[in-house]
């Protein structure tokens, strides 16, 4: 029963790590190759050699995993060096430490969830810059009056919703189509120049930069942000339990395989 729950949790890892990486077309555009990371492998049986094998028997069009060696019980010194002129990863289930010292990154574990949870998380980071980007709005307001030259436009606006900030991106939408993005040079109420449009104002006078297309009366200046949108923990969706601080410490704990993947 337990070889059956183990089993099901490296189909479940290798069916996320297949569709996470089969994502051809942003890789291409990224221009990024094939990833590939080596390891060793010793387990305290066959059975649960055959597991960490099965596991780690992956290869897309993005990454490549290598197992140089495996072995039950201990690690023999001839693939200790192996390890560390190849730079491969040694992975130890549910045996004894090394007792030599290594140069290679060891990694030991006893139970075969925190390592499935350990190479989840480490190919989370490795993938990481693959994250997206979102708009988060701060507010619409609505140009009623122009003022100024071509080259050196100024508008009056009214509240819409939100609030107005020069320290984020500016977007002015006509017909709901955005016709021009940036920063904007002025923002004024009254006479009183302002960075912020805080709570009690409903209108402002906002100088624009030059060289951006003619404004007129209804457009729209959208203030906004951009925002990576990071990625979420897994172990709620192939594991069966929600993410919680543990799993958070867990991560933490873990680091040394992350960051070394």
């Amino acid at each position: 029963a337990k070889r059956s729950k183990d089993l099901q949790i490296v189909a479940s890892l290798k069916n996320r790590i297949t569709q996470e990486l089969h994502q051809k077309e942003t890789f291409q555009q990224l221009g990024y190759g094939v990833k590939k990371v080596s390891f060793i492998l010793c387990a305290d049986g066959n059975s649960s050699l055959e597991i960490l094998q099965e596991m780690l028997d992956i290869e897309t069009d993005e990454l490549k995993v290598n197992i140089f060696s495996s072995s039950v019980g201990t690690l023999t010194e001839e693939q200790i060096k192996m390890a560390e002129t190849i730079n491969a990863h040694i992975v130890l289930f549910n045996v004894p430490a090394l007792s030599v010292e290594t140069k290679a990154t060891v990694h030991h574990f006893d139970i075969i969830y925190e390592l499935a949870s350990s190479i989840n998380i480490a190919l989370d980071s490795l993938f990481s810059q693959y994250s997206n980007m979102k708009e988060v709005d701060f507010g619409h307001w609505i140009i009623e009056e122009i003022h100024g030259t071509k080259n050196k436009q100024i508008a009056g606006l009214r509240k819409k919703t939100g609030s107005l900030s020069m320290t984020e991106n500016f977007k002015l939408l006509r017909g709901g189509f955005e016709i021009w993005n940036g920063k904007i040079r002025t923002m004024n109420y009254f006479k009183t120049r302002i960075n912020k449009t805080g709570d009690g104002i409903s209108e402002c006078g906002v100088g624009f930069p030059k060289g951006i297309p003619e404004i007129q009366a209804g457009d729209v200046l959208c203030c906004y942000r951009e925002e990576i949108i990071t990625r979420q923990f897994i172990s709620d969706q192939f594991f069966g339990i929600s993410s919680t601080e543990d799993d958070k410490e867990f991560s933490k704990s873990h680091s040394n395989f992350q960051h070394s993947v």
